[in-house]
């Protein structure tokens, strides 16, 4: 079966990964969270019969157990398209929500809940493989679900009439996937941690402390479980990377640059008694 998605909805710029940059202080550390496998397993993904609803009064009634699109105007900003798992989260934060049209799947369930679940085991039992071969199969798993995601909004299953041309499955993981994180970044603001950066699944904090553990927010837990966070990058001299906080040439863009050849063994960076490879991942 070829599922016709609402060709507003296509492969447009609906749901993004999270992406901003904002003031520096001293040394950055880059708290690296692997997210879309986790937001898949819980998010719910539309089946069948899509329904169109209006209300030219934005006052359109919102069901965060139904999966679709919600034109929708948040905390007074422009009005756009967002994912259920995106109106949820602003109502859950208390901001104000006006809707005046949804399209919505009324046959719904978590379909890559099973997914999610077997290579979430596969993982964990990669992750307790210390050969060479173990890293290799990792790395092939880590693909295999990134790429699946990212498959969904494929032109050539668009092309097939393939029933894997899911766009609107991409994008409600996007969105599960960002309001997650969006959860994360709030508590860490609230325990005074302001990141200078966010890029996918990508936090950047800047401290006085070189100590990546010691430094990490209160609110997270390090580990490399799903729902935990890994540290990428750590005890990098701000001077390094000063030049992405430019505002005339900098951005996250040249962040990421200035990061790439700057990165070596972990054990070469981080001081005594941090164990080797101590990440910060969802």
């Amino acid at each position: 079966m070829h599922l016709k998605v609402p060709v507003r909805f296509g492969g447009g710029p609906m749901e993004k990964d999270r992406t901003k940059r904002a003031t520096p202080r001293p040394r950055p550390t880059q708290y690296k969270n692997a997210q879309w496998l986790s937001a898949a397993g819980v998010v719910e993904l539309g089946l069948s019969g899509i329904e169109e609803r209006r209300d030219p009064a934005g006052k359109l009634p919102f069901d965060k157990k139904v999966p679709g699109y919600w034109l929708a105007r948040i905390a007074g900003a422009e009005e756009r398209w967002v994912c259920t798992p995106t109106v949820a989260w602003a109502i859950e934060r208390g901001q104000a929500v006006a809707i005046r049209e949804a399209h919505v799947w009324t046959r719904h369930s978590r379909a890559m809940e099973t997914w999610y679940e077997r290579l979430r085991g596969a993982r964990t039992t990669l992750q307790g493989d210390v050969t060479p071969a173990g890293a290799l199969a990792l790395r092939a798993l880590k693909l295999t679900y990134s790429l699946t995601i990212s498959g969904f909004n494929s032109p050539w299953h668009r092309e097939k009439r393939s029933p894997l041309y899911r766009p609107d499955w991409r994008h409600a993981i996007l969105a599960q996937a960002n309001a997650n994180l969006s959860r994360a970044l709030h508590k860490m603001d609230a325990a005074g941690y302001t990141p200078v950066a966010v890029h996918k699944d990508a936090v950047y904090l800047l401290s006085d402390e070189p100590d990546p553990v010691a430094a990490c927010p209160p609110t997270v837990t390090l580990g490399t479980g799903l729902g935990h966070f890994k540290v990428q990058d750590a005890a990098v001299p701000l001077g390094e990377v000063l030049p992405a906080f430019d505002g005339t040439r900098g951005g996250l863009g040249t962040l990421l640059k200035l990061l790439k050849p700057l990165r070596a063994p972990l054990a070469e960076r981080m001081p005594t008694g941090v164990p080797e490879g101590v990440l910060l991942q969802r």
